[in-house]
């Protein structure tokens, strides 16, 4: 075999302990490299197995009650990742919002990261972090450790050879904290499965990990004043049980449903529901492919992902009254199914396969020229 045609890949998660975004950019990675293993700190069998071939994954840690706690352990993420054997591979890709990218990486390798968001408990949400992931007790020791954390952060953001960013809002984050370019690549979305459906249902729809930053106690609080509208939440996380002893009748907990109960719940939407400050937002994709218009906070990944008045409308605040306003002026006649989902095409599976074969393509021919001209 002939390395310079077929080089050896490795793929390098930060943990894979349940199904997100950052987990399907994952599994389309496989698809186009069925060969590279992935390598991560902890493997959640249970709830991944399925979607993960056994053979392919290399966890650090298989220890049940780590694997539990893996979250109180982002501390000590950055010296994990360097324990991690991948001397055997030509490129290595990291898919990471954490601190995958500080893999030790050997001389001739190439690294790749795809960033979904500089890391995030560091940077972005810290104070959410501390206050839901920290026991109280430890709470004031990680408000010194960020610091140095946030240090380290960056000296080994610099030693990736290429960041690819999967929205423009990453790729202004990166900049910011990194001061580091990087290329766009938007993240796959399964078009063909999450397909068009034109009957609606009078409910409104939620979906995804019930964590701090997704705010879905701002439509939950609005849903309060509307009892006459339905919500529907679907997911699980450790804000759940909060968001219950605030929610009224007419908001609906369902928790993690299979991806052909979520298909179900989008195509039948009124419209789909969208506050958080987001990196990209995936599910709101997923919705428009459907044929379902997206509510959704006027900020970071959303506008570029919702066309205003074709796919959706937004509303300006992270507040009830913000969004109440919003679902008020909504007019689902207003939007056409057809439309909608026209605008989710643009982040079809095709489409982020044919960038990234060709990114990495170019990359290693560049790599390769370069070595050959050194070895001359």
């Amino acid at each position: 075999m002939n390395k310079f045609e077929n080089p050896r890949i490795a793929i390098v998660a930060d943990f894979l302990t349940q199904l997100g975004g950052s987990e399907r950019v994952i599994l389309e990675l496989t698809k186009i490299y069925p060969t590279a293993p992935i390598y991560t700190l902890f493997f959640n069998k249970a709830k991944m197995g399925s979607f993960f071939p056994k053979q392919k994954i290399q966890p650090l840690f298989t220890n049940y009650i780590l694997n539990k706690f893996y979250k109180q352990l982002l501390v000590f993420y950055p010296f994990f990742f360097k324990r991690l054997k991948l001397k055997n591979y030509d490129i290595i890709i990291t898919v990471t919002s954490a601190l995958a990218k500080g893999i030790k990486k050997e001389k001739g390798q190439i690294h790749i990261c795809y960033c979904n968001t500089p890391t995030r408990f560091l940077w972005i949400d810290k104070y959410d972090y501390i206050a839901t992931a920290v026991p109280r007790g430890l709470q004031w020791l990680m408000r010194m450790i960020v610091p140095w954390l946030q240090k380290v952060d960056f000296r080994v953001a610099q030693k990736v050879d290429y960041f690819i960013a999967n929205s423009r809002e990453v790729q202004k984050r990166i900049k910011k904290f990194y001061q580091i370019g990087s290329v766009i690549i938007y993240p796959p979305v399964d078009t063909d499965f999450f397909s068009l459906q034109t009957n609606r249902q009078d409910y409104f729809l939620m979906t995804g990990r019930i964590v701090p930053y997704k705010r879905f106690d701002v439509a939950v609080k609005a849903f309060a004043k509307m009892p006459q509208k339905k919500l529907i939440i679907a997911g699980s996380g450790p804000e759940l049980n909060k968001l219950k002893t605030i929610a009224t009748k007419n908001v609906q907990f369902v928790g993690r449903v299979s991806d052909e109960k979520l298909k179900v719940l989008y195509q039948n939407a009124r419209a789909y529901i969208f506050t958080p400050l987001e990196d990209f937002g995936i599910t709101s994709v997923e919705a428009m492919s459907c044929g379902t218009p997206v509510i959704a906070y006027g900020e970071g990944g959303a506008l570029e992902t919702i066309k205003e008045n074709v796919s959706g409308i937004f509303f300006s605040q992270q507040t009830p009254q913000s969004l109440l306003g919003a679902i008020t002026r909504f007019d689902a006649k207003k939007f056409n199914p057809q439309e909608v989902r026209a605008v989710a095409l643009r982040f079809r599976q095709k489409r982020f396969n044919m960038k990234i074969k060709g990114f990495v393509g170019r990359i290693y021919h560049q790599h390769n020229l370069l070595t050959l001209k050194k070895n001359q």
